[in-house]
């Protein structure tokens, strides 16, 4: 058993360092596609509330057939979906006068794939492997994702610039094509322990997926802090790119340098996670990661303020970035390891919909909010370094305001050495 497990985890994990490989090269061309062509913080503010809009549409849809259909499947036909999807979007992109609104159709087309690859993947993770190897296959998918975030940066800011559009679509076409035969050769009924049998009399419903939510005041605790701060760290999704490449004029090349800086984070915090014992409190080491977090956004509004040379400025941005990596990993994967743990198999599919979703709802307000504060005629500067802070005390009040409010124990979500949750 336990060599199948690690067999499994084994290909699970070349399967998402091929994926991610493929996408980010894409994402990354993407975006550089919009922030060169328009100028505008505004235009990629909308790429990116469309995500949490469509989360939130298919939010009563998405939960439900993944916890009343086989995940295996519905991950095979979404990532035939996308491969339909980007083939379509060459066409629209070569025959379209608008770039957006191609832009927008494939965003869109992908955030629907996404979201039902991600959150059946989710789900099903608890049966690809033995529960007590559940942290390292958790620690080493973020690396092997990482790894492949190390490379796809660079690689797609030379691409950008010297060869079509077009060729990152191809690319991502083929990386989605080598993943989707890797999960034909996994086995989601591994873990028969995790595995709940699916019964006619067994309730599918949102509703119920809801009612188990909100019984349990961990978790939608957790979910409404976390909805405010990803508010408020739009002020990092649409401030940093814009001041590294239209106030310090970072090059193609240096942008990039910057963002595998965060991958690089993602990468070590991964390693550690997965060579490190279970913890024992996950939820309460996510807490207290945010705190790094809060730090890193401070931070990110000081860097133009203290310099304006641009090598020095592109060296700070690079140690900022690392931390911030690191500490992402250590506030989400502990969060959700756990949360795989405890909520029951047959619920799964609804309760990360449900928790994704409400943890970005208000990401679509907060993107054109920093979009549209980033497009003022004012010294942005000092506008960078007061959104800033403005926004790091209000995550420290809001996540000691609901804590304090609720009485919320971190401590209760405890799992033991063989990574077995207590109950909640």
């Amino acid at each position: 058993m336990e060599k199948r497990s690690l067999k499994q985890l084994r290909i699970s994990l070349i399967s998402t360092t091929v994926g991610v490989f493929g996408s980010s090269i894409f994402s990354f061309g993407l975006g550089l596609l919009i922030l060169r062509e328009t100028s505008s913080a505004m235009n990629f503010g909308m790429t990116q509330i469309i995500g949490p809009i469509v989360s939130l549409i298919l939010l009563p849809i998405v939960g439900t057939l993944i916890d009343k259909h086989s995940h295996k499947k519905i991950i095979i036909a979404s990532q035939i979906f996308t491969i339909l999807s980007l083939a379509i979007f060459i066409v629209l992109y070569r025959l379209v006068d608008t770039p957006m609104l191609s832009v927008i159709f494939i965003i869109t087309m992908l955030k629907i794939s996404d979201l039902f690859t991600g959150n059946a993947y989710q789900a099903a993770r608890v049966h690809l492997v033995l529960a007590k190897d559940l942290q390292k296959f958790l620690g080493y998918t973020q690396s092997a994702q990482s790894f492949s975030g190390l490379i796809s940066p660079i690689l797609s800011a030379i691409l950008f610039t010297i060869l079509p559009f077009e060729l990152f679509v191809i690319v991502e076409i083929a990386t989605e094509i080598v993943t989707l035969i890797l999960t034909f050769s996994l086995d989601f009924d591994f873990n028969q322990q995790e595995k709940a049998e699916k019964s006619e009399e067994m309730s599918y419903s949102f509703k119920d997926g809801l009612v188990y939510f909100m019984s349990k005041k961990l978790l939608w605790g957790m979910i409404l802090i976390s909805a405010p701060v990803n508010f408020f760290f739009g002020a990092i999704t649409i401030g940093m790119p814009y001041m590294q490449i239209h106030v310090l004029g970072f090059s193609n090349l240096m942008y990039a340098t910057v963002e595998i800086a965060m991958t690089l984070g993602f990468f070590i915090a991964g390693i550690r996670l997965g060579k490190s014992k279970q913890l024992r409190y996950p939820v309460l080491k996510s807490m207290k990661s945010l705190t790094l977090l809060v730090v890193c956004l401070f931070l990110a509004g000081l860097i133009p303020i203290v310099t304006k040379t641009l090598y020095l400025a592109l060296s700070l941005y690079v140690i900022l970035m690392l931390v911030l990596g690191v500490a992402l990993v250590y506030t989400n994967t502990p969060l959700f390891g756990w949360i795989q743990k405890v909520v029951p198999s047959h619920l799964q599919g609804r309760v990360f919909t449900l928790m994704g979703t409400i943890s970005q709802l208000l990401m679509p307000l907060g993107v054109l909010v920093f979009g549209m504060i980033y497009d003022l005629k004012v010294a942005k500067i000092s506008l960078n370094f007061i959104t800033a802070v403005t926004c790091s005390a209000l995550v420290i009040f809001w996540t000691i305001g609901v804590s304090w409010f609720l009485k919320l124990d971190f401590k209760l979500a405890e799992v033991d050495e063989n990574g077995v949750a207590k109950e909640i």
